[in-house]
């Protein structure tokens, strides 16, 4: 039954890795918006302080993407190895404790039956 936990783990573990890889390669919805000037100052000023919002608002949402991804991928690659490491250690601890069966006797049988 452990073995089969560990592998379900080391399947969860490449599952969030392939996660992360692909929340990194993802396209940033960054949206970059051309230079304008309208003919009244003021608009021309508000314009311009949207764009740079609507730029700064890109980046850090840039910046969240990318930590999401390295985060989902270094909890992927320590879940494979913890399971990996698990799985490893049962096999050897179960190829290092041979089975053995007991071969009983009708006579062995009669001996540790009680007396009536």
């Amino acid at each position: 039954m452990k073995k089969y936990v560990c592998l379900m783990g080391v399947l969860v573990g490449i599952v969030i890795t392939v996660m992360g890889i692909s929340v990194l390669i993802m396209p940033s919805a960054t949206h970059y918006v051309s230079d304008y000037t309208f003919g009244a100052d003021f608009y021309t000023e508000i314009y311009n302080v949207s764009r740079y919002t609507l730029k700064a608002i890109g980046e850090m949402a840039e910046i969240i993407q990318r930590g999401i991804g390295f985060m989902l991928l270094a909890i992927g690659l320590t879940d494979i190895c913890i399971f990996g490491y698990r799985y490893a250690k049962d096999m050897d601890e179960s190829k290092a404790k041979p089975i053995t069966v007991k071969k009983e006797t009708p006579e062995d049988i009669a001996n540790e039956l009680p007396e009536l």
